[in-house]
């Protein structure tokens, strides 16, 4: 791979990304909280340093920096939350300190999203001495992991991009995002002498689960990943719950048991596989809480274009009334789907095969980027294909040379894109 911008100025985007990722952008009860405001400033800091025009939401929603001239306005969708880390001492350091080791970067946020929020930043450091016949904006909001508030405030109040991408996903590019829902159930309190709580987010298949009565404890592992590809984790609750004595009785659990029958695709409570030519239906038992203050679960489900969201719900609410249990829905996401022969899908396939060589056509996914949250605007990079997705687990990481090489990739295309001169 030759030499490109960011492999000259790989020490700067470590100096950068680390001072980021030190702000510890989880979502708390308090919304926007400080330590977010904390890393919008941060960026703004960098961006006058850069020579750069940029704006912070004042309260704290989102923020973009922007170069580049014309009416037409190109996005680059990224965010500065980061889920939980869940019990530090199962990192191998600080998950708020990048680590550097062996060629690759730990720290929480790497994948999700910090890492290519700067990536992107560094981009936009590069094409600024151009002339362009577009704008280029670099967006990040500020709850991409929960309630997308930070972004749905840019839309209130902001220009949208004409079209554009999401760096938060994987190459070549991902031409389909299924439709997605997160369900909670839940039975009306009854008094219980032992607690089960398992799981940190709805979107995140849990690597703990712990039962309690009196001074007996039964602990269980799990093996976390995103909920997007359940299928590559161990769900820590399905392991505590066959684990526990029979007297143990509860509704949910029963419905579990029953129902969810310990799967990723549902094929027992939706009687059947849902799935089309792109993917298999996905569901994700994410957190479960038990105690004599709050008794549920939550669920998490991607949905092929061969069901919807209401279906699956329908479904899944008709079950429950059996066990006395009350469905309702948290959060839905639409689905994204341009079609592999529009001119952004093909660009963007042209532009990594230009780069790397090769051709891998366009991908359909689970996951659920801000692709969904404005229209022509599809997840493109920066993880490269087949490999292991490392965001929502511990020792989340990338590849050092692996972004140099999207960096390549996105300068191809964005050079194309704006007529760089």
């Amino acid at each position: 791979m030759k030499k490109n911008f960011l492999s000259e100025n790989i020490e700067n985007y470590k100096k950068d990304l680390a001072k980021l990722i030190s702000f510890k952008t989880v979502l708390k009860k308090e919304y926007p909280n400080e330590e977010m405001k904390k890393a919008l400033s941060f960026m703004k800091e960098i961006a006058d340093r850069d020579g750069m025009k940029s704006y912070i939401n004042p309260d704290g929603y989102y923020g973009y920096i922007e170069i580049g001239e014309g009416e037409e306005l190109i996005g680059i969708l990224t965010h500065i939350d980061v889920v939980p880390t869940g019990k530090v001492d199962k990192w191998d350091s600080d998950p708020f300190e990048l680590r550097e080791a062996d060629g690759m970067l730990y720290a929480r946020g790497t994948t999700d999203d910090k890492g290519p929020l700067m990536l992107s930043y560094y981009l936009l450091k590069y094409l600024k001495d151009f002339k362009l016949n577009r704008r280029v904006r670099l967006i990040f909001g500020t709850d991409e992991e929960s309630n997308w508030r930070g972004v749905a405030k840019y839309r209130e109040l902001e220009e949208l991009p004409t079209f554009g991408i999401s760096p938060d996903s994987s190459f070549p590019v991902t031409f389909l995002e299924l439709e997605a829902v997160q369900m909670e159930l839940h039975s009306e309190p009854q008094e219980t002498e032992w607690e089960i709580h398992g799981g940190v987010a709805a979107n995140v298949v849990p690597s703990e689960a712990e039962f309690k009565k009196g001074e007996k404890v039964i602990k269980a592992k799990g093996k976390s990943t995103h909920a997007m590809n359940p299928q590559k984790g161990i769900n820590a609750i399905y392991e505590l719950l066959k684990q526990l004595p029979e007297d143990v009785k509860h509704p949910l659990i029963d419905f579990i048991k029953n129902e969810l029958n310990y799967e990723v695709h549902g094929e027992t409570v939706f009687g059947r596989l849902i799935e089309d030519k792109y993917a298999k239906i996905t569901l994700t038992l994410g957190m479960m809480d038990i105690d004599n203050n709050q008794q549920r679960i939550v669920l998490d489900s991607r949905v092929p274009t061969s069901s919807s969201v209401t279906e699956i719900f329908e479904i899944l609410k008709q079950k429950a009334e059996k066990y006395g249990l009350t469905l309702k829905e948290r959060k839905r996401h639409v689905k994204v789907h341009i079609p592999e022969e529009h001119w952004i899908v093909k660009d963007l396939v042209t532009a990594y095969s230009d780069v790397m060589g090769e051709h891998v056509p366009p991908q359909a996914s689970g996951g659920g980027t801000y692709a969904k949250a404005m229209k022509n605007i599809v997840a493109y990079g920066p993880l490269m294909p087949g490999l292991d997705y490392t965001g929502h687990k511990y020792n989340e990481n990338i590849i050092i040379d692996d972004y140099i090489k999207a960096f390549s990739i996105y300068e191809n295309v964005f050079r194309k894109w704006t007529d760089a001169k």
